[in-house]
C-alpha cells in the first residue's frame, strides 16, 4: 500500500519516491535526533512562506532556493544541508521528479511517518532556471524570531517588543492571506518539530521533549505555562543534558551580545519570542488554549494550512503561474518523448 499522502496520485513512479523518501529520513543516525525530517519542514515552509500574492514572486514554484541570493539569505542559513541531501537523492534514484516538487513531498513524507497529518500530494510545480532571477522573491518575507526591541538588560522596552513581534507575525502571514487562526497552527505545527542551531539561526535548544515526533499540543500546552520560561541572551553559558544543540544561545564575542531567547526553568526546551507572542496576543492565545485541549483539531488544522501554504502560486493551485502550467505540460511530453527515445527519464 503506498503511504497517504500519495495514495490519491495514479502514477506509482511517486508510490516509490515516497516510500524512498521514508528511508531517507532516518539514513544517517550522526544528523539531529537521527532525523532529516525536521530540516525537510524547514526546507519545504522556507521555500513555500516567501510567497508575495501581488508580485507573484516566491513560493514552493521553481525551487528558487537553489540559486543566489535566496540560497544565502540569513532566514536560510543551514538549508544549504537538506537541499544537498534530497539533491543527492533526486540525482541517484528518481531525477524524473522536479526538485519543487521533491522538497515539499519529503516533509510530507515525514509528517505522515510522525504521526503528524496526512497530507494529500499534488504534483506539477516546475522548477525555475538559473536565468529567470525574476521569480526569485525579496529577502525579508519570512519571520524572524525577534525584532530586536528588547534592551540588553533583558527587561527594557519589553512592551515595545511584544507589539514587534505581534504585528511582526500578522504582517508575514497577512501577506499570503492566513487569518489569525490559521497562521497560530502554522507555528504551531512547524515548531512541534526539531531544533534550532547555534550556527545557523544562533538559537539553540528544542521547542518539545520528542522533536522528531508530532506534538502539537504538547507545545501548546508549554506555552501556557508561563512561569516555567526565563529569557538568556547567551552572556552566560546554560548547563543542559541536551547533547544534541544544548539550550544555550549563540555567543557574539564582537558585539558581547547573543540571541535572545526563553528557556525553561530545566535547561532542557527553549521558545523564541515569537512562540511567546502566541500567548502575549489574545486573539492569538484563545487558539492556543483551543488546541491544547484538541489534538485531533490541531492536526487537521494544521495538515490543511500547511498544504495550503505549500500549494501558494503553484500552476496547479487558484491564482497560480498559467505560463508554469503550460510549461509543466510541455515538460511532461518532452519527458516522455526522452523516454521512449533513450529508455531513460530527463530532468
Amino acid at each position: 500500500m503506498p503511504l497517504g499522502c500519495v495514495a490519491n496520485i495514479a502514477d506509482t513512479r511517486y508510490h516509490k519516491l515516497a516510500d524512498d523518501l521514508k528511508v531517507l529520513l532516518t539514513s544517517n543516525p550522526s544528523y539531529d535526533d537521527g532525523n532529516y525530517g525536521p530540516v525537510f519542514i524547514r526546507l519545504a515552509w522556507h521555500s513555500s512562506g516567501t510567497y508575495d500574492p501581488v508580485t507573484k514572486k516566491g513560493g514552493s514554484n521553481g525551487a528558487t532556493m537553489r540559486f543566489e541570493p535566496e540560497a544565502s539569505f540569513g532566514a536560510n542559513a543551514g538549508l544549504g544541508i537538506p537541499r544537498k541531501v534530497l539533491g543527492d537523492f533526486r540525482d541517484a534514484k528518481h531525477p524524473w521528479v522536479s526538485a519543487s516538487d521533491l522538497w515539499i513531498l519529503a516533509s510530507y513524507v515525514y509528517l505522515e511517518s510522525s504521526n503528524g497529518p496526512v497530507i494529500p500530494f499534488v504534483p506539477g510545480r516546475v522548477d525555475a532556471l538559473p536565468a529567470e532571477v525574476e521569480k526569485l522573491p525579496p529577502d525579508g518575507n519570512l519571520p524572524d524570531a525577534e525584532q530586536g526591541k528588547l534592551g540588553e538588560d533583558l527587561k527594557s522596552n519589553f512592551a515595545e517588543e511584544q507589539t514587534a513581534c505581534i504585528a511582526h507575525i500578522r504582517k508575514i502571514f497577512g501577506r499570503m492571506g492566513f487569518t489569525d487562526r490559521e497562521m497560530t497552527c502554522l507555528i504551531i505545527g512547524g515548531h512541534a518539530y526539531g531544533r534550532c542551531h547555534p550556527d545557523r539561526s544562533g538559537y539553540a535548544g528544542k521547542w518539545i521533549s520528542n522533536p522528531v515526533k508530532w506534538g502539537g499540543r504538547e507545545y501548546c500546552m508549554l506555552l501556557q505555562e508561563q512561569n516555567m520560561w526565563r529569557i538568556v541572551d547567551g552572556k552566560t553559558p546554560i548547563n543542559s543534558s541536551d547533547k544534541v544543540t544544548g539550550v544555550c544561545p549563540f555567543f557574539d564575542k564582537k558585539t558581547k551580545t547573543g540571541q535572545k531567547q526563553y528557556v525553561d526553568k530545566f535547561n532542557k526546551k527553549m521558545m523564541l519570542f515569537t512562540d511567546m507572542a502566541l500567548v502575549w496576543d489574545p486573539e492569538f492565545k484563545k487558539y492556543i488554549d483551543m488546541y491544547a485541549a484538541d489534538d485531533v483539531l490541531l492536526k487537521k488544522d494544521f495538515g490543511e494550512q500547511y498544504k495550503k501554504l505549500t500549494e501558494l502560486g503553484c500552476p496547479f493551485a487558484a491564482g497560480g503561474n498559467k505560463e508554469d502550467t503550460l510549461a509543466t505540460m510541455l515538460r511532461k511530453i518532452s519527458n516522455v518523448c526522452c523516454e521512449v527515445c533513450s529508455g531513460k527519464p530527463t530532468i
